[in-house]
């Protein structure tokens, strides 16, 4: 599905794909195991039948999601995230701490718990490696770290990150 750019930026062409209300929120369902239609349109969220519809056949053209022929139920289709889509589960997961940490009240629900658990990754840059409540036992944070997912930040501002990365543990949020 050929796009015209507004620009080049990593940041920009993601959100031209990802940036609207839902589509985020299908491939959150997805990865946490919805495939139907039917499904899509139970979560608490809401969505409406014809914005699910397009959004699908949106996610499907961009090679994100594939639509399958369902087993069960003759003439209706499942819906998967191709390999592509399966790696947006770091973005998923990246937007949902940044609202544990920055928006009050926010939870993880229990289906999603272990989906959205932060993994420790091989990346040294990850934010995982800065908080003690998220190293596995034993683990030692990254020596200085002065970047967060690859981008240089001045050090008074990683500072004030690893402060705000951990003040919602330290309240007591759980994963």
């Amino acid at each position: 599905m050929a796009r015209d750019r507004r620009s080049n930026c990593p940041v920009s062409c993601t959100l031209d794909i990802l940036g609207d209300r839902w589509s985020l929120l299908l491939v959150r369902d997805m990865l946490l195991g919805k495939e139907r239609f039917d499904e899509f349109l139970a979560s608490q969220e809401g969505i409406a039948t014809n914005i699910l519809a397009d959004r699908l056949a949106r996610l499907t053209g961009l090679g994100l999601v594939e639509q399958q022929p369902n087993p069960d139920h003759r003439g209706r289709a499942t819906y998967h995230l191709t390999e592509r889509g399966v790696r947006l589960r770091k973005v998923v997961a990246a937007v949902a701490e940044w609202g544990l940490e920055n928006i009050r009240g926010t939870k993880v629900l229990p289906d999603a718990r272990e989906f959205l658990r932060p993994q420790w990754p091989d990346d040294p840059t990850c934010r995982t490696h800065r908080s003690p409540s998220l190293r596995p036992s034993g683990a030692q944070p990254t020596e200085g770290l002065a970047t967060i997912s690859g981008l240089p930040i001045p050090p008074r501002e990683a500072a004030r990150s690893m402060e705000l990365s951990e003040a919602p543990f330290r309240a007591g949020h759980e994963w």
